[in-house]
């Protein structure tokens, strides 16, 4: 196989963080967030409304910070497994030749929803390094417990504003 990309390599990074329902592991998925962040030069924050439940919002600044800001949304726990019924380990982001010369990602929360999470930062990440500039504020949204209904962080933080 070929060389693995930088992009992919931080998703498979991302997707072995154990962030599996009923114990997922959010300490260490907020400070794999707050790298990125770092390394795409956004601001980082973290809000917890409930104990060990943070909802963190990564900022980039736009030239027109007094406009209304564009909120995308992601979530990062996982839905339990069940290993039997997997063709490889789910947190080990296996990466499966195709047979047409590319690959397939296996692991838990490579469809839902941690690529859509991983697409945000490597889209923003890809707009900074060529010098754009957006006009309003853009913040990544990363809640937990959406799961098991989204109470304790999106609800939560949504009712703090």
């Amino acid at each position: 196989m070929a060389e693995i990309q930088p992009s992919v390599q931080r998703f498979i990074e991302y997707l072995r963080i154990k962030t599996v329902q009923p114990a997922p592991d959010y300490a260490s998925c907020t400070r794999f967030l707050e790298g990125q962040a770092r390394e795409i030069g956004l601001g980082f924050q973290t809000h917890e409304y409930v104990t060990g439940k943070p909802v963190v919002v990564l900022t980039w600044e736009g030239t027109s910070p007094e406009e209304p800001s564009i909120i995308l949304n992601s979530h990062t726990d996982v839905v339990p497994v069940f290993e039997e019924f997997w063709t490889h380990p789910p947190f080990e982001a296996a990466r499966v030749a195709t047979g047409d010369g590319d690959f397939r990602i296996i692991a838990r929360g490579s469809q839902d929803m941690k690529i859509v999470g991983h697409c945000y930062l490597e889209a923003v990440r890809r707009l900074r390094s060529e010098g754009v500039r957006l006009r309003r504020t853009l913040h990544l949204v990363y809640v937990p417990d959406e799961e098991i209904g989204g109470e304790d962080g999106m609800a939560r933080f949504v009712e703090s504003a």
